[in-house]
């Protein structure tokens, strides 16, 4: 089992950034604690507060709810500690420490083509996607409100889960629970991932899925997205890099990804704004890139920061600059058309 260092772990993930990540609403470094139902009124006027300066949560209410980013993550997507570490490690770029890493030089077309990832999910990614259906009439008209077409929903392969009951029996039949497990499709309680995610979005490599993350239609969900707990072995989109465009988008999440698509733009997906790889720096050789964070203090701060470490990989990169707080969705609802 890969082992990381916890301590780089943390301080490579901000608790609050983590939490604006998922969804939550952070109002004076508060937000409504999980367990809600132990509160007056529903905990109305949030109870669960972070201190910033030790990078952690903690709720006057409930005792058992208080830790560092690693318990917040287990806690809101209810992972294991080797889950949230994971997924934590992953968000920051942070490689396992017995996992030695060596630098080979490639061009864009032999890179794309380097095994990033296991295959050892191969046959259980493939079974999960083909027995997934197409998105809900509820699901297509919240899209639609995003601005996303069905001819958008079709390129991207965008799925739902209709039959999670039936689809998580069919997985047990058809698999041991202990790789269903290690998969990440399904929890230590057995629980699937996509329980309030139904809204699938494929990760695909040379056309074949690789990953998933789930996304909640129901605006009173929180978090709005749930990745499986695993590794992810490429962006999202990434086969959009084998059509050898002069430049590509690189955004912090699938939404902003099909924004863009929707356009005719280019564009590839991390797992927010700490989520690019080093071992990705590979596949964009000799494609001009463009950093479409969210224009906040933290959106901004980490564009500028993953352009340096484009240039220092002899990548060419950019920052694009959007409308004070806004995300490449927003202002793409608010205006007719987005001058690049």
């Amino acid at each position: 089992m890969p082992k990381f260092d916890l301590n780089q772990i943390k301080a490579k993930n901000s608790i609050i950034e983590v939490a604006r990540e998922f969804g939550y609403k952070i109002e004076d470094n508060h937000m409504r604690c999980f367990q809600y139902k132990n509160h007056n009124k529903m905990d109305s006027d949030p109870s669960l507060c972070f201190d910033l300066e030790k990078n952690s949560f903690w709720c006057p209410v409930c005792h058992d709810v208080h830790g560092d980013v690693i318990k917040f993550v287990m806690m809101s997507r209810n992972l294991n500690f080797y889950g949230a570490v994971t997924f934590l490690a992953n968000r920051a770029g942070i490689c396992p420490e017995n996992v030695e890493s060596t630098k080979i030089e490639y061009t864009t077309e032999q890179a794309i083509n380097v095994k990033h990832g296991s295959e050892e999910f191969t046959d259980i990614d493939q079974f999960f996607f083909d027995h997934c259906s197409e998105p809900t009439e509820d699901a297509k008209k919240w899209l639609k409100s995003k601005g996303i077409s069905q001819s958008t929903i079709d390129d991207l392969n965008i799925k739902y889960v209709r039959r999670q009951r039936e689809l998580l029996e069919a997985l047990i039949t058809n698999f041991p629970k202990e790789k269903l497990m290690k998969s990440g499709l399904i929890n230590d309680n057995e629980l699937p991932f996509w329980r309030r995610h139904k809204l699938i979005w494929p990760f695909f490599y040379n056309g074949k899925p690789v990953y998933f993350l789930g996304y909640s239609i129901n605006s009173l969900s929180r978090p709005r997205e749930m990745c499986i707990a695993r590794q992810i072995p490429y962006p999202f989109n990434v086969d959009i890099l084998k059509k050898r465009r002069k430049s590509t988008f690189v955004c912090p999440n699938v939404l902003d990804v099909a924004t863009l698509q929707e356009r005719g733009i280019p564009a590839i997906g991390i797992s927010g704004v700490n989520g690019f790889k080093n071992s990705w720096f590979e596949l964009f050789k000799g494609i001009q890139v463009k950093i479409a964070f969210r224009a906040d203090i933290t959106g901004q701060a980490k564009a500028v920061e993953l352009v340096h470490r484009f240039h220092s990989n002899q990548i060419e990169a950019e920052k694009i600059y959007l409308p004070n707080n806004y995300d490449v969705t927003e202002f793409f609802g608010t205006l007719n058309q987005f001058q690049l």
